[in-house]
């Protein structure tokens, strides 16, 4: 038979109508939006279940976990040749369009092992982002950001000498910290725009 729904202002939802054979169940599924980010408790009180057969003795509890959302994104440019043995430039932007902060995003951008004297540093920071440490290991550069609001951004730089010959290719990544759900990197993996695309620089070996 058929369902009446019946939706109120504070919220509840009441259904009315149907049959349920012996040993059969029906399931109500009901979509719902978030207005913040946050855990949600709903709770079906005891006897707020009533049949032919009698009401329901018991409360049914259930939470809806919401985690913020942030989309964020990297972009980075460099030059498409340089001289060997002179410095190499990159330029990183990490970026969050929202709608929830991204803070403590983790920036990693493993430089070409040719590159020596590899050095980053982070600035100019835009829509109140706030800039972490710098951590070169090698030539992994990396860094947590401190502060990540959505519309916000910080630049990296990244310098390094060329070797003498070959082309180099390199991307930078941005990961989300955890309970943070980016819909480009669900997995936080780096996918998406969450990785750069490459920048290829060919090297000028010496006129011999």
């Amino acid at each position: 038979s058929s369902l009446t729904h019946t939706y109120r202002t504070a919220g509840s939802v009441t259904v009315s109508g149907g049959s349920i054979p012996a040993n059969g169940t029906c399931t109500l599924s009901i979509d719902v939006t978030a207005g913040s980010t946050g855990v949600y408790a709903n709770t079906i009180p005891a006897g707020a279940l009533t049949t032919s057969a009698g009401a329901s003795g018991g409360a049914a509890n259930a939470s809806l976990t919401v985690n913020p959302a942030a989309n964020v994104s990297v972009t980075k440019v460099g030059p498409a040749t340089v001289l060997w043995g002179t410095a190499l430039s990159y330029t990183v932007v990490v970026s969050n369009a929202g709608p929830d902060a991204a803070d403590a995003t983790v920036f990693t951008d493993d430089m070409p092992a040719a590159l020596t004297a590899v050095a980053g540093l982070c600035g100019s920071p835009t829509g109140g982002a706030v800039c972490g440490p710098v951590t070169v290991a090698g030539n992994s550069v990396s860094s947590t950001i401190a502060t990540l609001p959505a519309g916000g951004s910080v630049t990296f730089t990244l310098q390094a000498t060329a070797p003498s010959g070959g082309v180099l290719t390199n991307t930078a990544r941005a990961i989300v910290p955890a309970g943070v759900t980016d819909p480009d990197d669900p997995g936080r993996t780096g996918a998406g725009n969450n990785t750069s695309p490459p920048v290829t620089t060919t090297v000028q070996a010496p006129d011999l």
